[in-house]
Protein backbone atom coordinates (compact mmCIF):
# COMPACT_ATOMS: atom_id res chain seq x y z
CA UNK A 1 0.00 0.00 0.00
CA UNK A 2 2.81 2.46 0.90
CA UNK A 3 4.69 1.25 -1.84
CA UNK A 4 1.80 2.04 -4.24
CA UNK A 5 1.69 5.18 -2.97
CA UNK A 6 5.30 6.17 -3.15
CA UNK A 7 4.40 4.95 -7.05
CA UNK A 8 1.87 7.09 -7.27
CA UNK A 9 3.89 10.23 -5.92
CA UNK A 10 6.60 9.53 -8.15
CA UNK A 11 4.41 9.29 -11.17
CA UNK A 12 2.80 12.43 -10.65
CA UNK A 13 6.46 14.01 -10.16
CA UNK A 14 7.67 12.51 -13.16
CA UNK A 15 4.34 13.91 -15.13
CA UNK A 16 5.34 17.53 -13.76
CA UNK A 17 9.01 17.55 -15.03
CA UNK A 18 7.92 16.10 -17.79
CA UNK A 19 5.34 18.64 -18.66
CA UNK A 20 7.99 21.32 -17.95
CA UNK A 21 10.97 20.36 -19.50
CA UNK A 22 9.92 21.21 -22.98
CA UNK A 23 8.87 24.68 -21.59
CA UNK A 24 12.34 25.07 -19.76
CA UNK A 25 14.35 23.86 -23.30
CA UNK A 26 12.14 26.51 -25.64
CA UNK A 27 12.62 28.94 -23.15
CA UNK A 28 16.74 28.24 -22.74
CA UNK A 29 16.68 27.89 -26.52
CA UNK A 30 15.25 31.58 -27.34
CA UNK A 31 17.56 32.96 -24.75
CA UNK A 32 20.30 31.23 -26.51
CA UNK A 33 19.77 32.97 -29.99
CA UNK A 34 18.47 36.24 -28.38
CA UNK A 35 22.30 35.98 -26.42
CA UNK A 36 23.43 35.72 -29.93
CA UNK A 37 21.42 38.47 -31.57
CA UNK A 38 22.86 40.79 -29.25
CA UNK A 39 26.76 39.20 -29.39
CA UNK A 40 26.23 39.75 -32.92
CA UNK A 41 24.76 43.67 -32.72
CA UNK A 42 27.86 44.14 -30.19
CA UNK A 43 30.15 42.81 -32.15
CA UNK A 44 29.38 42.71 -35.95
CA UNK A 45 31.46 40.80 -38.43
CA UNK A 46 33.86 44.38 -39.59
CA UNK A 47 34.84 44.39 -36.00
CA UNK A 48 37.10 41.38 -36.92
CA UNK A 49 39.01 43.11 -39.07
CA UNK A 50 38.97 46.95 -37.91
CA UNK A 51 40.39 50.10 -39.08
CA UNK A 52 43.28 52.13 -38.63
CA UNK A 53 41.24 54.11 -36.34
CA UNK A 54 39.70 51.49 -34.61
CA UNK A 55 43.03 49.74 -34.16
CA UNK A 56 44.99 52.78 -32.32
CA UNK A 57 42.00 52.66 -30.25
CA UNK A 58 42.21 49.11 -29.06
CA UNK A 59 45.55 50.35 -28.27
CA UNK A 60 45.40 53.41 -27.34
CA UNK A 61 48.29 54.53 -29.52
CA UNK A 62 45.71 57.06 -31.34
CA UNK A 63 45.33 57.72 -34.93
CA UNK A 64 48.01 57.06 -37.72
CA UNK A 65 48.43 60.57 -39.36
CA UNK A 66 50.22 60.72 -41.96
CA UNK A 67 52.12 57.44 -43.47
CA UNK A 68 53.90 56.79 -40.39
CA UNK A 69 52.83 55.09 -37.29
CA UNK A 70 53.59 55.42 -34.26
CA UNK A 71 54.96 52.00 -34.56
CA UNK A 72 57.74 54.09 -36.82
CA UNK A 73 58.88 56.66 -34.19
CA UNK A 74 62.09 56.58 -32.63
Amino acid sequence: MVLGAWCVVLGAWCLVLGAWLPVCLAASQVLLVAAADAQRVRFPAASLFPTAERRATLTHRGPQVGPFSADDAI
